[in-house]
């Protein structure tokens, strides 16, 4: 499973780069917290959690972690989070 870090700081670089990546569907992706389970473009909890997953957009979006079968397939994930955690220069 591929996890990153990030800070609260990092939130809104993350963010606005984010919001212009697209998968190869050319549909917007999105990030979701394995323990608050939020639509990343939504905005960020108070208490921003500091793990992330990455789902396609094809995963189910409402994994729980109690129940395994909700659980994306291994292919859903990318293998390295510095393949698309790249924040480019502004």
């Amino acid at each position: 499973m591929a996890l990153f870090e990030i800070t609260s700081q990092d939130r809104n670089e993350i963010t606005s780069w984010l919001s212009g990546v697209h998968n190869e569907n050319n549909s917007k992706v999105s990030l979701y917290s394995t323990k608050y389970d939020f639509d990343f473009f939504h905005g960020f909890p108070n208490e921003m959690p500091k793990k992330f997953v990455w789902e396609s957009p094809s995963a189910k979006s409402h994994y729980d972690e109690r129940d395994p079968s909700t659980r994306p397939s291994r292919n859903t994930y990318l293998d390295e989070p510095e393949d698309f955690l790249t924040i480019p220069d502004l």
